[in-house]
């Protein structure tokens, strides 16, 4: 049972400041939807769901002993613009510790609206909770940090969006769910002593091995940003699209976290986005590292009263900070998409073959995932035909892999066969909402296994251009 592994989150040590205590909202007839077994030995539970565990990961329940609950408190820049947040549907229950050591943050989303709700319902509804634990679990399957759903509950409640749908809850685990936004709160509405509790409860919690170094929080911005530099090129390289990277979305942990709008590229092109609020492309797949550079300057900037004591030194260090930022990221997508192309190491001439591959497949509208899985295939003696008709470039990239060692387990680690192919995805969604869960279940389940054979490919029928939402 859920209560024998839960304590009070370390997150009450902190100042009220950065929460309120909160009660999350009953659910009128709680039912599971989704229990993931697996994340629960993960976190070192000998799980076994019964009445009491529905109540409490319905929110309808406080957790045992009596444990507070709180909701977090913070700001960040939307769509380039700051304003004051908050978990405005989101509540924390507690914390596990794993067999490793590891603290994995509980939270509830959909529990209620605390007073961060900006007017919200609180609420969240089963299509796009299902695609927390959907996504989570295949971004987990491959290696690549990330927040996993633990369950997901039908609340038996109908919610409101463009129309009645089933109530959902989705109880969220991460490593802890400070942000970048975090930290711009507490330097645009706290004060220098705010700031500094905040940064020693994050370098505690995910960078301890910076305690006693002679520049603590000038490197834990550093790390920070080398952690979001891999993430980002990581999942880029899956062709993922976040669709809403605002800096409160933007996890201290090096986490991926929230997962409302975002989406997997098929037919490759560098501008593609799916967000139906992303209407300028902000958040393109192709603008992801441009944005991840801005956010991480955003967090150098929230954290500058610490970095040193004279402010003009301060901003010079902020500013050394952001600027680096390009360096790590350029260096992480050439290492993560050099193993995709069968590259070891960097070298000259690299980024070259990639961009004639990425032009290629644009003019010839070539899907991602089967693009570079067809390379692969190729170079293991699998299939005959190359995926591109380009035979110049094609022989470079092969005389390329020769000089690197292991040019196809490189290959076969980076390119799955499976994605979550966005209009199968959503019709599991929409069925589930329907009333039959079957689909969905089926799909995670193939999702787990992203080297399976591709069942997932989307036939090429016309049909409405697809479009993802926040699910608010």
């Amino acid at each position: 049972m859920i209560g024998r592994y839960l304590r009070e989150s370390s997150y009450l040590n902190l100042p009220e400041f950065f929460y309120s205590l909160i009660q999350t909202d009953p659910a009128p007839h709680p039912e599971w939807a989704v229990f993931n077994r697996s994340l629960a030995r993960d976190l070192g539970m000998d799980f076994e769901e019964d009445q009491d565990d529905l109540l409490i990961l319905s929110g309808s329940q406080p957790p045992p002993p009596g444990l507070r609950v709180l909701a977090q408190a913070y700001s960040g820049h939307q769509f380039g613009h700051f304003t004051k947040l908050g978990d405005g549907r989101a509540a924390v229950l507690g914390e596990v510790q794993a067999p490793d050591g590891t603290i994995w943050e509980l939270q509830l989303k959909g529990s209620g609206p605390t007073p961060y709700a900006r007017r919200g319902d609180g609420k969240a509804v089963l299509g796009p909770m299902l695609r927390e634990h959907a996504i989570g679990e295949y971004l987990h399957a491959l290696g690549i940090p990330t927040t996993r759903a633990l369950s997901v509950v039908l609340t038996g409640e109908p919610v409101w969006r463009e129309a009645f749908k089933p109530g959902a809850v989705v109880c969220r685990a991460a490593k802890s769910h400070l942000r970048v936004g975090t930290f711009e709160h507490a330097s645009y509405f706290g004060g220098p002593e705010q700031l500094r509790l905040l940064a020693d409860f994050a370098i505690q919690r995910h960078y301890p091995h910076l305690i006693g170094e002679p520049h603590p929080y000038i490197e834990f911005v550093r790390q920070v940003g080398q952690a979001q530099a891999d993430l980002v090129a990581r999942w880029m390289a899956l062709g993922f699209i976040h669709g809403v990277m605002n800096t409160d979305n933007v996890a201290i942990s090096g986490q991926s976290i929230d997962f409302g709008p975002c989406a997997f590229m098929e037919e490759y092109r560098s501008d593609r986005r799916f967000s139906s609020i992303d209407t300028e492309g902000r958040y393109a797949w192709g603008r992801q590292p441009a944005i991840a550079a801005w956010n991480h300057a955003r967090f150098s900037e929230a954290l500058i009263p610490l970095l040193a004591d004279d402010e003009t030194r301060a901003l010079e260090v902020a500013q050394t900070l952001s600027d680096e930022f390009g360096t790590w990221m350029l260096a992480s997508l050439r290492r993560h998409f050099g193993f995709k192309l069968g590259f070891e190491n960097y070298k000259e001439g690299d980024d070259e073959l990639l961009n004639q591959l990425l032009v290629f497949m644009e003019k010839t509208q070539a899907d991602y995932t089967t693009t570079f899985r067809g390379l692969t295939d190729f170079l293991a003696g699998r299939v005959d035909r190359p995926p591109i008709e380009n035979g110049d470039w094609l022989l470079r990239w092969q005389r390329r892999t020769e000089s690197s060692p292991e040019p196809l387990a490189s290959m076969e680690a980076a390119n799955p066969r499976r994605i979550p192919r966005n209009w199968i995805l959503q019709d599991a969604l929409d069925t589930a909402e329907a009333g039959d869960l079957g689909p969905y279940l089926e799909l995670a389940s193939h999702l787990r296994d992203p080297w399976g054979d591709d069942f997932e490919r989307s036939p090429r029928t016309p049909r409405r251009p697809f479009v993802t939402f926040c699910g608010t």
